[in-house]
Parts: structure tokens; C-alpha cells; sequence
């Protein structure tokens, strides 16, 4: 599971998942501590049995982050550093976070943990709420980008997804 929406949605990510029949999660991402990311996943982490939680190192003294974190200690869960170079597999999928790539960004935003994940012959990034900053270094950084469908990162804002940024990704579907 990758991010989980804000508070408000709560009650419909656990009912997904409840009507999906999902027992377990084997990996947890919080792609950044923004409410309209991480605001429901203290509420999935206590109703579900998780295996591994991935955030970024980086801290914010909100509400929703301070549950997501008691939620993480009361099960007894380890944080794993969501950064450029972590990899990690699962039933088949293939995935490595392509940023945070730097330790210290001015923006939040940058933070975002971006993954890129591949499933056959299939390749997914997902950028969250990454900015341009971030794009910049991960076009630096070297590791290939390229994939099939581009989740846009910060919503399609004007923030994200520069033009040489979309080159190298080249994708056939950005949401």
C-alpha cells in the first residue's frame, strides 16, 4: 500500500480493503508526511498486520503524522528509510525508490518517497508529491526512470513533472 489519503478517508480505505479481502499488507509506503498522504495510514497499520513501513527521513510535527508514528510503535513495526537506492520485492514486483535522493530539502514536497516498480515486463513510477527539485536529482542521480505509466508527482501541479523529467520517464500513460 502506497499512501493512504487523508483522515477523511478512512473509513473507505479500510472498506477497500475489507471488500478486497486483503488480510495482510507485506510493505506499507508513506510517501511523505502530508495529511493528504499519510492521514489514514495509522488507521490501516492498526487494522491490518503489516510486515515493513517505508517514510522518508523527515519529520513534521502534525496530528496526522504524530498518530501515524504512535500507530507504527503500538505494532511494534521499525521504520525503514525510504531513500534513492532502497530496494525491496514482493509477490513479483520488483521495486526501488528512485528519491528522496538528498538528506536535506527546503520543500516537503521533495521528501517524497518516488518508487519504480516492475511486474513482468511492466514499469511503474509513482512520484507522490515529488517537485522539480527532486526530479532534478534524480535525473542526476543515474538510475533509469523510464516506465510505461507515470503517476504524475504533486497531483499534476505546476511544480512536477518537467519537461526533461517526462523525456527520460517516456511513458505511454501519465495519471
Amino acid at each position: 500500500l502506497i499512501d493512504a489519503g487523508s483522515n477523511s478517508a478512512q473509513e473507505k480505505i479500510l472498506t477497500y480493503l475489507q471488500e478486497n479481502q486483503v488480510r495482510e499488507l507485506a510493505v506499507v509506503v508513506g510517501t511523505h508526511p502530508h495529511e493528504d498522504h499519510i492521514g489514514s495510514l495509522d488507521a490501516v497499520i492498526s487494522n491490518y498486520p503489516v510486515q515493513k513501513v517505508y517514510l522518508p527521513k523527515v519529520v513534521h510535527n502534525t496530528a496526522s503524522y504524530e498518530n501515524l508514528l504512535q500507530s507504527i510503535q503500538k505494532q511494534g513495526l521499525k521504520i525503514n528509510s525510504a531513500r534513492a537506492g532502497v530496494t525491496f520485492a514482493v509477490d513479483g514486483v520488483e521495486a526501488e525508490f528512485m528519491a528522496p535522493v538528498r538528506e536535506k530539502y527546503e520543500e516537503l514536497n521533495d521528501y517524497s518517497a518516488v518508487l519504480r516498480l516492475k511486474y513482468g515486463d511492466r514499469v511503474f513510477l509513482l512520484a507522490g508529491d515529488a517537485q522539480l527539485e527532486s526530479e532534478r536529482d534524480m535525473m542526476a542521480n543515474g538510475r533509469e526512470l523510464k516506465a510505461d505509466v507515470l503517476k504524475v508527482g504533486h497531483h499534476g501541479s505546476v511544480s512536477s513533472t518537467a519537461k526533461r523529467f517526462l523525456e527520460l520517464v517516456s511513458p505511454q500513460y501519465a495519471i
